[in-house]
């Protein structure tokens, strides 16, 4: 059922993906290159790229104390702001479908749903937790 709800929630964004690769990528991936390249170089920058990668991750772990910490008051915050966030662009969905295609309404009510099934289950949870 959710797997069904999620499909359902993300076919517009996969219709305007095949459509752009049908229009676009497809004619120009249809057209012969012809372009040299050398294997060498190909394995070169591959190479270079995985030690640019270790060079960086080993130097992100060395100077991990001098970055910037966030205090757990500001990630609580944001993190209570989602669901509100969530609500807001639900119903500008439902207002902007109301205007023009009615999709965007079923997508606010949609939206609407899952927000609401979300807090249930936090509620749920919550309630587990403390019970404990």
């Amino acid at each position: 059922m959710i797997v069904a709800l999620l499909a359902a929630w993300l076919l517009p964004i996969f219709i305007s993906a095949a459509r752009f690769v049908a229009g676009k990528l497809y004619p120009l991936l249809a057209q012969r290159i012809q372009m040299e390249l050398p294997l060498a170089a190909v394995v070169a920058v591959i190479i270079v790229t995985q030690v640019l990668g270790i060079i960086l991750a080993v130097w992100v772990q060395q100077n991990l104390d001098h970055f910037v910490s966030i205090p757990a008051t500001l990630v609580f915050a944001l993190y209570a702001m989602i669901p509100g966030i969530s609500v807001y662009l639900a119903m500008r969905a439902v207002l902007q479908g109301a205007q023009e295609a009615a999709f965007f309404a079923l997508l606010g009510v949609f939206n609407l749903a899952s927000g609401y099934l979300r807090w249930a289950g936090d509620l749920n949870d919550d309630a587990k937790l403390e019970e404990r």
